[in-house]
């Protein structure tokens, strides 16, 4: 059976032969006057001739199907990717795209020849688009960037450009090639990364404050409740130990008010360390001084807070 391409190649070789016909008409070859040594020499030569055409033509046959053979694998490679390729002139339109990136943003290949690149990208991301690809332009580096494009009855899509530029032999810039990826679940995934994280964050705020009313609860029953009870028995003590007592008892009932006192001191302390009152009741720069003082004082650690006179808004989280 004879192939569309055999048909082909057996149509221009009949062409090139009526073409060699025309050229030799009104050209006669005369044989009177060669021998028959000649004619037979001249009969071989033609022969070996038309064995080496033969052998070239045969060549050039096999370098064609090779070419053909590459050409398709480029044209396999190129419009299967698992990207998307747009090759722009130097005006910003599109004059090559492979299958994918057609599929991409949803136009026939057709379609989209000679078309602005720019109107694939979305209107939130044009200005983004120029100002890379004008670099790309200028610089005549590579340049990568995330934005949004636009596929046809599906809507926006994230997509990770990769923009190089064509240059002649100049090195003037001519064109752009653009690899486009969808990144889109990539996207996603960043974004619910994100909002889980601010959740965490929320969360760990919320059981903050809670942790905070919750020691400024208990400081305050500490200093209020215990430390008040505390100082009342030690004054009933002294009045009781006053009005009548040995002189022993009175000695051990001094002891007793000293550890009640050292204890509501400690009791004042701790509740101070676990919820100044200062903090709530004065603001952050009283506290600060406070805090410096009762470092110095309880650590011997020499301190100096200087404060530079400007607005301090803390909010209750911090």
């Amino acid at each position: 059976m004879t192939t569309d391409k055999e048909t082909g190649r057996n149509s221009d070789f009949d062409e090139l032969r009526r073409k060699a016909e025309r050229d030799l008409r009104g050209e006669k070859l005369s044989l009177d006057s060669m021998s028959e040594e000649d004619i037979l020499k001249t009969v071989h030569e033609l022969h070996v001739h038309q064995i080496e055409l033969e052998m070239q033509n045969e060549e050039l046959r096999e370098a064609q199907e090779k070419l053909e053979e590459s050409r398709n694998n480029y044209s396999d490679l190129f419009d299967f990717a698992p990207v998307g390729y747009f090759v722009l002139d130097k005006k910003g339109s599109i004059s090559q795209v492979n299958l994918t990136g057609a599929s991409m943003v949803g136009i026939e290949r057709s379609l989209l020849l000679d078309k602005p690149f720019i109107l694939c990208v979305s209107r939130e991301d044009r200005d983004s688009y120029h100002r890379n690809s004008r670099q790309v332009s200028r610089e005549a580096a590579k340049m990568r960037c995330d934005l949004q494009m636009l596929c046809r009855g599906k809507g926006d899509f994230y997509a990770e450009l990769l923009i190089e530029p064509i240059t002649d032999l100049d090195g003037e810039t001519v064109g752009l090639r653009i690899a486009v990826v969808d990144i889109t679940r990539r996207k996603k995934a960043e974004q619910e990364l994100i909002t889980y994280q601010n959740q965490l964050r929320q969360l760990s705020t919320e059981l903050s404050l809670l942790e905070e009313r919750n020691r400024r609860k208990f400081a305050v029953r500490a200093h209020e409740d215990i430390a008040q009870n505390l100082s009342a028995a030690g004054l009933e003590l002294k009045s009781l130990l006053d009005s009548s007592a040995s002189s022993e008892d009175k000695h051990k009932g001094e002891e007793i008010i000293r550890l009640i006192s050292l204890t509501i001191e400690n009791i004042r302390s701790m509740s101070y360390e676990l919820s100044s009152p200062v903090l709530y009741e004065l603001g952050f720069v009283p506290a600060v001084e406070w805090l410096t003082e009762n470092v110095e004082k309880r650590h011997g650690i020499s301190s100096q807070f200087i404060d530079d006179g400007l607005s301090k808004p803390i909010a209750m989280d911090m």
